[in-house]
């Protein structure tokens, strides 16, 4: 297996770009990217067969044998309700994850990956180096088109605050010894949104240690509580109960 260098990745993502940008694909992407991946990505002549596609595309991003993938707008960690879509907030979109906590986060970009190759995911190391652990899946198979999903989990000792459209996340594309006869065609194919699913089961109160904290906190007043209404109670008791045996 060989991995694309600068050259090749950059060709490749060229020609993506131009797909993109031919004949107002861009605006059916960006609409219905469902029908972008039938009318256009099952359509597309030999010549564009080997083309990855990331949109929006930055040559910025490319290094020398990968990419820089941006948070997205839908984000999800597990003390929420639901996902938070910064499209829909006034205020600048920030996602704070705390220590023991999971989240679920999505890519700005959507990806195609072509069927020759297979890409590798991974977390840029200054997220990696505060704690950031990517525990989701590490590859995105041959035929795969939508936004990359990434359940992380904060192993660090901070708090661990991304910024919407940060650069965050990496990829890089590895070739087959030969184009797969079975491109991916599961669930995830022309992927958007944080899965409900993926909310269903992360969903529930973190082991934090500002949760452990808060809870150990309730525990304390709860006692204190307890001790200043029954400690007076029981004095009380015990002097009624001596008076009472030696007849004071």
């Amino acid at each position: 297996m060989t991995f694309l260098d600068y050259g090749s990745l950059k060709e490749r993502l060229e020609k993506g770009k131009q797909i993109v940008d031919n004949k107002n694909n861009k605006e059916l992407l960006e609409s219905n990217p469902k029908q972008f991946f039938n009318e256009v990505l099952k359509n597309l002549p030999p010549s564009q067969s080997d083309s990855i596609i990331i949109h929006p595309y930055d040559e910025d991003k490319l290094g020398p044998n990968s990419y820089e993938l941006s948070l997205g707008n839908q984000v999800y960690t597990t003390t929420d309700e639901l996902p938070t879509d910064f499209k829909l907030r006034v205020t600048p979109g920030y996602i704070r994850i705390e220590p023991g906590e999971f989240a679920i986060l999505t890519t700005d970009e959507y990806v195609y990956v072509p069927p020759d190759l297979v890409g590798f995911i991974s977390i840029r190391y200054r997220f990696k180096e505060r704690g950031l652990v990517n525990v989701s899946g590490f590859h995105v198979d041959p035929g795969f088109f939508g936004k990359l999903l990434f359940t992380v989990f904060n192993a660090g000792p901070s708090d661990i605050v991304l910024k919407y459209k940060e650069n965050v996340f990496l990829i890089m594309f590895a070739e087959l010894k030969k184009k797969t006869s079975k491109p991916y065609a599961g669930e995830h194919q022309v992927q958007r949104d944080v899965p409900s699913d993926a909310v269903a089961r992360l969903h529930g109160t973190s082991i934090s240690p500002r949760n452990l904290d808060e809870r150990l906190k309730k525990v304390e007043l709860w006692l204190y509580i307890l001790t200043a209404f029954l400690v007076p109670i029981s004095i009380s008791f015990l002097i009624g109960l001596v008076r009472l045996l030696t007849g004071g």
